[in-house]
C-alpha cells in the first residue's frame, strides 16, 4: 500500500515539474498501475467478479422459480387432499425438493414435526425461521437447513414462499370443506359419492425409507348409482 501510494506521490512531483503537461500520460499510466494491481486488494476483488456474481443471481432466480413452481403443485393437490394430516405429508415433499431438513407444524389441537430421512450430523448448526399465521386461529409453522446449505437470502425468501404455499393450500381446504384447522380435520371417509365426484381419488405420499407413492386405492366395486 505505501508503494502504491509512493508511485503516485512521484507522480504529483513530475506533474508540478512539467506544468501540467504530462498529467494526460501520468493519469493514464495511473490508471493502467492501479487495475493491474488492483487483484492484489481485497476490497477490489468484488469488483472484478462480476461473472460469478451474475451466475448466482441467476441461479438464485431459478431456484425461486422452481419453488414457485412447487407452491402452486402442493395448492392444486390440496384440493383433493381428505384431510389435514394428509396435507401436511403431501408438504413434506415441497420441502424435501427444497433441501429443508426439519419442519415443525403448532395447530390448536397438537404439533407435528418433520425431519428429512437421512440423519443431519448434530455437530451442523440449523438455520430457522419461524412464521405465524391466522385461519380462524393462530397457527405457526417453523423451517430449518443446515446454516451453510444456502445463502441466507435465498433461505429466507425459500421460506416465505413455502410458508405462503401452506397458507393458501389449508386456508383454501378449509373453506371448501367448511371444516377448522385441525389435525383430526377430515373431509370424507371414503364414501363412494364423494370419491365419485372428485376429478381423481386422492393418493396421499407415503414417508418411509423412501418417498415413494402409496399404492393406488382399490376400485370401488360395482358402479356408482347416479343420485
Amino acid at each position: 500500500m505505501y508503494s502504491f501510494t509512493l508511485v503516485f506521490l512521484v507522480f504529483g512531483f513530475v506533474v508540478y515539474w512539467s506544468e501540467g503537461r504530462w498529467a494526460p500520460i501520468l493519469f493514464g499510466i495511473g490508471c493502467l498501475v492501479f487495475i493491474l494491481s488492483a487483484r492484489w486488494f481485497s476490497f477490489s476483488r468484488e469488483w472484478f467478479a462480476v461473472g460469478r456474481l451474475l451466475g448466482n443471481s441467476l441461479e438464485m432466480r431459478e431456484t425461486i422459480h422452481y419453488a414457485l413452481t412447487l407452491g402452486r403443485w402442493f395448492e392444486m393437490e390440496a384440493k383433493n387432499c381428505d384431510s389435514v394430516e394428509n396435507l401436511w405429508s403431501d408438504f413434506q415433499l415441497v420441502l424435501l425438493k427444497l433441501n429443508f431438513v426439519r419442519a415443525n407444524l403448532t395447530l390448536v389441537d397438537g404439533r407435528r414435526e418433520w425431519k428429512r430421512n437421512d440423519a443431519v450430523d448434530q455437530l451442523v448448526a440449523l438455520a430457522w425461521i419461524h412464521r405465524e399465521f391466522t385461519i380462524g386461529e393462530d397457527f405457526s409453522v417453523e423451517f430449518a437447513i443446515e446454516s451453510d446449505a444456502l445463502n441466507p437470502s435465498l433461505f429466507y425468501h425459500l421460506s416465505d414462499i413455502v410458508a405462503e404455499a401452506w397458507h393458501n393450500a389449508v386456508a383454501s381446504w378449509c373453506k371448501r370443506h367448511c371444516l377448522p384447522l385441525r389435525f383430526n380435520s377430515r373431509a370424507f371417509h371414503n364414501s363412494a359419492r364423494r370419491m365419485s365426484q372428485a376429478g381423481r381419488a386422492y393418493v396421499p405420499l407415503v414417508w418411509g425409507q423412501s418417498a415413494s407413492l402409496q399404492s393406488p386405492r382399490p376400485a370401488i366395486a360395482g358402479s356408482v348409482e347416479s343420485l
